[in-house]
């Protein structure tokens, strides 16, 4: 028999039972479009997390003061790091770039607020930062309470809506004492414009927010002379590349324990690899819980192709046996079982993505986690459960074929 045969034979029998067939068919349409509701805004999240952290610096190692076990809890450390710090960090075999940040206060914009940022030029680098206009601030201190400073996306495209570089701006800082709040006016010069960017996962700081400054003139606006005497919030350094951010975050950990601090008490220390690696290690604990559900949804559609099929043999068996005995081969048969139960599988499966499409885009519109789901993200999804599908359907169906190529011809024949 040849294989036009087969396919003829295996369609006719599909059309003859439509009712039952299309029961298959919305079942593998059901496993898709589950597949990828279920699947799809979880790839689609892990990629923006991921695609954060990327673009949150150029191969950063951030070194925070004290220890930031939660959002909610910070451990006071007992050693500061400070300017002369970072002085011994620039010098280690490695360093790409190195900026302090040193948060003096912030300012109130109704219910919103924007944190005022003391650093050095190096920060652009280390940060990934883009100008929409103007310059970054630099290295050298103006000396002088007209303190020049970049707005991030939010404080100049919505809070100061517009402002523009080489204007003056009189603002309102806020700055915490211990329990208490002081109130200082500042006079702040617009040289630069900063881009949009992505908001830093795990870190309760949007760049977006933040008007940053030369860490010097912010000190000189506190009338600082001894910058040793003052703790810096953190120290980014950047590595030469990313491959060697391990080896620089260990050198790092080693010149800080000779000065004396104590990691996770005086200091955390974080990378951009360590945050991508815990990212990842959570979504691979979620996908196997996720994993277990699509694994119940998959044996229910293949289910239904499984009883379907035994169906199919039982009500075909005198066709099987007219068959067998006009020359057809046991692995003619079996062809032609897994080859219905294969195209009722495309059928929903094609069904499936075409809905699934249309109603992720649809939860779009409700539900904000489901705009990490992009095209890309779906055309993968679709790509790991696809290929599950079909092979779930042609292991389901391969038993009932094995039955039907095992029917004697004589038998089959006086089958009633």
């Amino acid at each position: 028999m040849n294989s036009l045969g087969k396919y003829k034979i295996s369609i006719s029998n599909i059309k003859r039972n439509k009712l039952r067939n299309s029961m298959v068919i919305l079942a593998f349409i059901l496993a898709v479009i589950l597949g990828s509701i279920i699947l799809g805004p979880v790839y689609g999240i892990q990629n923006y997390y991921v695609k954060t952290i990327n673009e949150a610096g150029f191969n950063v190692i951030a070194i925070f003061s004290g220890n930031i076990a939660s959002s909610n809890s910070y451990t006071l450390p007992t050693n500061f790091i400070n300017i002369s710090t970072m002085k011994y960090l620039e010098n280690i075999g490695g360093v790409y770039a190195i900026s302090p940040v040193f948060l003096a206060g912030y300012f109130s914009f109704g219910n919103s607020s924007a944190y005022f940022v003391g650093s050095n030029s190096q920060l652009k680098l280390i940060g990934s930062l883009e100008l929409y206009k103007g310059s970054f601030i630099k290295d050298n201190s103006t000396n002088s309470n007209l303190i020049n400073v970049d707005l991030g996306y939010n404080v100049w495209n919505k809070f100061l809506k517009g402002v523009d570089i080489n204007q003056t701006v009189s603002l309102s800082l806020i700055v915490q004492f211990g329990f208490s709040y002081k109130y200082l006016n500042v006079k702040l010069k617009v040289i630069g414009l900063l881009s949009e960017r992505p908001k830093i996962p795990s870190i309760n700081l949007d760049p977006n927010n933040v008007v940053i400054a030369n860490i010097f003139d912010i000190f000189y606006l506190f009338n600082i002379t001894n910058y040793n005497s003052i703790p810096l919030d953190a120290i980014f350094v950047s590595a030469s590349d990313f491959n060697s951010i391990d080896n620089l975050e260990n050198k790092i950990v080693q010149v800080l324990s000779d000065l004396g601090y104590k990691k996770n008490v005086d200091y955390m220390i974080v990378s951009q690899k360590d945050a991508i690696y815990y990212v990842n290690n959570i979504f691979n604990q979620f996908y196997r819980f996720l994993n277990i559900i699509w694994a119940a949804i998959l044996a229910i559609s293949s289910l239904s192709i499984l009883i379907v099929m035994f169906i199919t043999v039982r009500e075909r068996y005198r066709e099987i046996g007219t068959l067998r005995a006009i020359g057809a081969r046991k692995i003619d048969v079996v062809t032609m079982i897994l080859l219905e139960g294969l195209v009722l599988c495309i059928i929903g499966i094609i069904l499936g993505m075409f809905l699934g499409y249309i109603i992720i885009n649809l939860l779009k519109m409700y539900y904000t986690f489901m705009q990490t789901v992009d095209n890309s993200t779906i055309i993968y999804t679709f790509s790991i459960i696809v290929p599950e599908i079909i092979a779930s359907a042609i292991i389901f169906s391969l038993y009932p074929a094995y039955i039907a190529s095992k029917v004697p011809p004589s038998v089959a024949l006086r089958y009633e």
